[in-house]
């Protein structure tokens, strides 16, 4: 359920997961040369996309865009 008590749909889960990981895969890096969170950049990403009217799809690509290449293995359960 959400605070407004609408129940949380198929497709507000998928996103919410998908912020989840890269907030688990990229919480602790830093921009290259400071001391903003990576995840900063993902989430910036991810509104242009929305912005343009990118549909949900599209949105957790740009929030996941830079997983893969940022780490050095795939999170648990995630490929190979």
């Amino acid at each position: 359920m959400r605070g407004d008590g609408r129940r949380v749909g198929t497709t507000e889960r998928r996103f919410a997961s998908a912020v989840g990981l890269a907030a688990d895969v990229h919480g602790a890096q830093r921009q290259i040369g400071t001391r903003i969170p990576y995840l900063a950049h993902m989430l910036v990403v991810t509104g242009l996309v929305l912005e343009d009217g990118g549909d949900e799809d599209e949105a957790i690509a740009a929030m996941l865009h830079d997983t893969s290449w940022r780490t050095s293995s795939p999170p648990a359960g995630r490929g190979r």
